[in-house]
């Protein structure tokens, strides 16, 4: 789980979940002052990085992609927290078949993906989408680059055949299923 909305009694709530009877994994007891460090000096390594000059169709989109990269630097904390907290909980032997995943295809999920690809490699990875994609939100839609970089779910669940054809609007590269919501699951049973 990820707190929030705990600010004052933050450790109370956390040691409740820790002595309860089912499993949870709580990023904390995982992680190590080494992988706080590794997130907090992202924008220095990313600064060291060079951006090259970019062109859409002959049009100069460098003072976009600058924006976004500068954008980025602030966001780097938690998609590297997500990535070092899969490598270590495959060094501490947790190693689940399924992990189901909220996903919107965006910088978080791609870190998830590739610290499970990396740190639980038999996992099988399962993206939820229960909503309807606004057809002018692209990053909401998996494209062919991000299948043959392994950035995909191995299964991606839709809210019906429709979503799935929606979804796979710019690669055939990913399963799709279609589900229910997963509140109303039991339905199914």
């Amino acid at each position: 789980p990820l707190f929030f909305g705990f600010f004052f009694n933050y450790f109370s709530v956390y040691r409740k979940i820790r002595k309860s009877k089912p499993f949870f994994i709580i990023p904390e007891d995982y992680l190590c002052f080494s992988d706080y460090f590794y997130a907090l000096s992202y924008p220095v390594r990313a600064i060291r990085h060079r951006l090259s000059e970019d062109r859409f169709r002959s049009f100069d989109i460098s003072d976009i992609v600058k924006e976004e990269f500068i954008k980025s630097l602030a966001s780097g904390l938690m998609p590297s927290l997500i990535y070092r907290l899969f490598l270590r909980l495959g060094k501490a032997g947790i190693n689940p078949s399924h992990i189901i995943r909220w996903y919107e295809n965006q910088v978080i999920d791609k870190a998830f993906i590739a610290g499970v690809r990396k740190g639980l490699p038999k996992a099988i990875i399962v993206g939820v989408q229960m909503f309807i994609h606004p057809p002018n939100h692209l990053n909401l839609f998996p494209s062919q680059s991000e299948a043959e970089a392994g950035m995909l779910p191995d299964v991606l669940l839709e809210t019906s055949p429709y979503q799935c054809q929606v979804a796979q609007r710019y690669t055939k590269k990913i399963l799709c299923k279609t589900a229910a919501s997963l509140r109303y699951a039991h339905l199914f049973d």
